[in-house]
């Protein structure tokens, strides 16, 4: 029996760490699974030493406050490799903890797999060097992450994202508001502000100034929030006395049901691009975080729709950029010029990109790996 050990730090980690671990079994029910991860992982059958995904951090002073807990499990992992000694590890984005615990992997003569690359081509590239001495076999889900490696002599293979398949399985536009209960023929406008609370406190207030300002020029149109599992009372309560409904842990079908989504940078806009519908891209830190990590940034954009198509095609507000006022006039100008079929066009062709079946293809390489040792 083959023993491998997985890492996954949050939240979407745990979402595609499982669905590699649901198709590894699927091709060889023997391999055992355990390590740190959260809920979904342990559902698809890998025993937790500990959940750290509730533990992850955006900003200084909120990994500052979560480092008693990720110290902690640091040193459980390495203990338990060194008792343990796995066939191989799998480590899943989450850079600083991972790539330490790569270290020491690797002096334990441990194989290591990394599956969804730090964003090494977007902020601290020097990362990149401690990946070429600690990292055997790189697993990437965007296509150009190839090519960003093989410049710097390290081989990555793309399996494809992992939300091109989960995704398939979601609503279409018409059932999405047949679901939550919308006008079929309406304008709908969803507001997506993240999954952290410290981000919904940033950008959710600035988004309901838009959506008013929005509303003045369209009345009728409808206004919907996509509230991550347990923030539905933060959002209620940030947006009491706005005329618009919360959807309570169905972000996919806000999006679907949308026209057009204001919507915070991240794993969000991927998600929005493969559901082909529009957006305005927006994201703000604090001051402390920005100014400590902004010198450290080597892209002139931020959201990964544009990343993906290699140019622009949807706005991005980052920042100081981050106002309601600019909100309201990326998305006004967006709807008074008709835009929004073109950036479904555009859309479309970048997400296609991404290709499907990642999970069955990263679960193929990790058991051909295995099967070298």
């Amino acid at each position: 029996m083959k023993n491998v050990f997985v890492i996954a730090g949050e939240s979407s980690g745990d979402m595609h760490g499982a669905g590699l671990v649901e198709e590894v079994r699927r091709i060889d029910p023997t391999i055992h699974f355990r390590g740190l991860g959260g809920p979904k992982l342990a559902a698809a059958g890998a025993q937790l030493l500990a959940d750290i995904t509730q533990h992850a951090a955006v900003g200084v002073m909120e990994a500052l406050r979560n480092a008693r807990h990720l110290v902690s499990a640091y040193y459980l992992v390495s203990r338990k490799l060194r008792e343990e000694r796995p066939d191989a590890i799998v480590l899943i984005d989450f850079p600083d903890f991972n790539l330490r615990i790569a270290r020491k992997a690797r002096r334990l003569g441990i194989r290591v797999v990394y599956y969804i690359s730090p964003q090494v081509w977007a902020w601290r590239t020097g990362r990149v060097r401690q990946i070429a001495r600690r990292v055997d076999r790189m697993l990437v889900i965007f296509p150009f992450e190839v090519d960003f490696y093989a410049k710097r002599g390290i081989q990555a293979e793309f399996v494809g994202h992992p939300l091109v398949d989960r995704l398939a399985k979601q609503p279409g536009r018409a059932a999405a508001r047949e679901r939550l209960g919308l006008d079929p023929n309406g304008l709908v406008i969803g507001l997506l502000p993240g999954s952290r609370k410290k981000e919904i406190d940033r950008l959710l207030p600035t988004m309901l100034k838009a959506a008013e300002r929005l509303r003045a020029d369209r009345p009728g149109t409808r206004f919907i929030i996509g509230a991550a599992p347990g923030n539905e009372p933060l959002i209620r309560q940030i947006a009491a006395g706005h005329d618009v409904q919360v959807v309570d842990n169905d972000t996919y079908a806000a999006m679907a049901a949308s026209d057009l989504v204001l919507i915070a940078s991240g794993t969000a806009t991927v998600e929005a691009m493969i559901l082909n519908v529009p957006m305005v891209v927006t994201y703000r830190v604090s001051l402390g975080t920005y100014l400590a990590f902004a010198w450290m940034m080597k892209l002139d954009r931020f959201a990964m729709p544009n990343i993906i198509a290699g140019r622009p095609i949807v706005p991005e507000l980052m920042q100081w950029q981050a106002t309601a006022e600019k909100l309201y006039r990326e998305a006004s100008a967006l709807l008074a010029e008709g835009r929004l079929e073109q950036m479904r066009a555009d859309l479309a062709a970048a997400a296609a990109k991404l290709g499907g079946g990642a999970s069955a293809r990263a679960a193929e390489k990790l058991v051909e790996e295995l099967g070298a040792r």
